[in-house]
């Protein structure tokens, strides 16, 4: 009579459970899936059964755990890029995009005209200087922000 399997992994979803008996048998582990078609049938019963079981012989669990726990590529890496490269895309992205953001400079420039002509001040120096900060400051903010 067969030993019963060793659960050596247990999973909520029965796609999840489908996702690691492809793995184990791509590594040469036979594995069998418990409740899945009770999950299947009812995904709200996962709770009450314990979830989905992946079970393996049981003279080959420490391999299957093993492989279970283990990254599954330790080498890969997910960002590709260096991060000085990440750096300069981010400014780039950062000036390429700052200046669809020029209606709310603009409405900050707005007030700040507003509140210069009830304090006083010249409303040519206060143009001047406002139309300046509206076009530099994003591509700045994209420079020294983004860049660093």
């Amino acid at each position: 009579m067969p030993s019963a399997p060793v659960t050596v992994a247990t999973c909520t979803y029965v796609f999840e459970a489908e996702i690691l008996r492809g793995y184990l048998r791509s590594e040469g582990i036979e594995p069998r899936l418990d409740d899945a078609e009770i999950i299947t049938a009812d995904w709200t019963m996962s709770v009450a059964v314990g979830g989905v079981k992946v079970g393996v012989a049981p003279d080959q669990a420490d391999r299957a755990r093993h492989l279970l726990a283990a990254p599954a590529d330790p080498f890969e890496d997910d960002d590709p890029h260096s991060p000085a490269e990440a750096a300069s895309w981010r400014a780039l992205t950062g000036a390429l995009i700052s200046p669809l953001f020029l209606g709310t400079l603009f409405g900050v420039y707005n007030l700040g005209r507003v509140i210069a002509t009830a304090d006083g001040e010249s409303a040519r120096t206060w143009r001047r200087t406002g139309w300046a900060a509206v076009f530099l400051l994003p591509w700045l903010l994209a420079v020294v922000g983004f860049g660093l």
